[in-house]
């Protein structure tokens, strides 16, 4: 992974703690379509069943959790320290944990941005993901973010993607002859690790870029269309439908009215 590529979106910086007298076992509903990086402090250990993997958390590590990863979590007791947010090219199957040397000063990295954000300071969500991105790239540094092969093939098609993504002459087809593979090849991929084809991963990238600009209020459907790399605005009004079960003027009158809604994870 290229640390100077990443693309990131960052959500929440919070503290989770939890306090059980027995174990406390959690299953994610749905596959969650953000990452989450955290780090325990003052936490007995805890147990994340994923993908036939039993991965064992200590007091000190620290895990990501990547987006549409569906798992188990087994705890007693946990205070964390957490980020949620989203990298759109980068790619593991699985969660990851940590064993940390060097404690203090991831510690101190997570601690600077949950002040950062807690305080809301202009340009606080920008140094705060400035922060994430430093500790990603200390675990790179330190050796920690490696990618599988089929990771790395992943990553760089969600790279593309990320690239183009608003170029209504950009087609899934010029993925796979980037990274020559097949097509099929690239679908059973997708269809692994994201339970979607890549067509359907690109027209919901793009949904997802419409929904931020919808939130501005400012841009017409019809630039809105272009911007996202729709063909035409009919066809982006059927597709924004077909993903969010509403038309554009239905979601703006019952969802964009709700004082305070976040709409930057759906």
């Amino acid at each position: 992974m290229d640390i100077s590529n990443m693309i990131v979106e960052l959500f929440d910086v919070f503290v989770f703690e939890e306090k059980n007298d027995t174990p406390a076992k959690l299953r994610s509903k749905t596959r969650r379509n953000f990452s989450a990086l955290s780090m325990r402090i003052g936490s007995s250990d805890t147990t994340y069943y994923c993908n036939g993997e039993v991965i064992k958390a200590e007091n000190g590590d620290i895990c990501l959790v990547p987006q549409n990863t569906e798992y188990i979590r087994v705890a007693k007791k946990e205070k964390i320290l957490v980020f949620h947010f989203n990298v759109h090219n980068y790619i593991s199957p699985s969660i990851k944990c940590f064993k940390i040397e060097d404690k203090k000063t991831y510690e101190e990295m997570f601690f600077k941005a949950l002040c950062v954000w807690q305080k809301k300071q202009p340009g606080y969500r920008y140094e705060a993901t400035s922060i994430l991105c430093s500790i990603l790239a200390k675990l790179q540094k330190d050796g920690m973010l490696l990618e599988a092969s089929e990771d790395r093939i992943l990553s760089k098609a969600l790279e593309i993607i990320e690239s183009n993504f608003k170029s209504p002459s950009f087609k899934i087809q010029s993925v796979s002859e980037k990274l020559f593979i097949s097509s099929a090849s690239l679908r059973q991929k997708f269809s692994r690790r994201f339970s979607l084809t890549p067509k359907q991963y690109l027209e919901k990238r793009r949904i997802k870029e419409a929904i931020i600009m919808l939130k501005s209020n400012y841009f017409s459907q019809k630039e809105i269309a272009v911007a996202c790399g729709f063909s035409d605005v009919k066809y982006f009004r059927y597709a924004f439908k077909k993903e969010i079960g509403k038309t554009i003027s239905d979601f703006n009158k019952t969802v964009l009215s709700i004082p305070g809604a976040n709409y930057d994870r759906i």
